[in-house]
């Protein structure tokens, strides 16, 4: 077994699940965070970027189809990403 934590944008968590509901997940955890990565930093602004920390637990042979949808369905490739 496995677990795999992912943050991403709030906007995104529907295109996920949409994704995700192909790999017939035995449960996914959504939770409110904030915080920044490498290229989310403004300096000018104090308020931390609003995100969703995602956890899911899944067998081995099943992280790399729910990597790669995460990725699919989240990756922009813009700022915040």
């Amino acid at each position: 077994m496995k677990m795999i934590l992912a943050m991403i944008l709030p906007e995104q968590l529907n295109k996920l699940l949409d994704d995700l509901d192909e790999h017939e997940l035995p449960g996914l955890t959504v939770t409110e965070a904030r915080g920044f990565g490498q290229h989310d930093r403004d300096f000018t602004d104090v308020e931390l970027p609003e995100k969703l920390r995602l956890e899911i637990v899944c067998r081995d042979d099943e992280v790399e189809k729910i990597v790669q949808s995460i990725y699919k369905s989240s990756h922009t490739g813009q700022r915040r990403d």
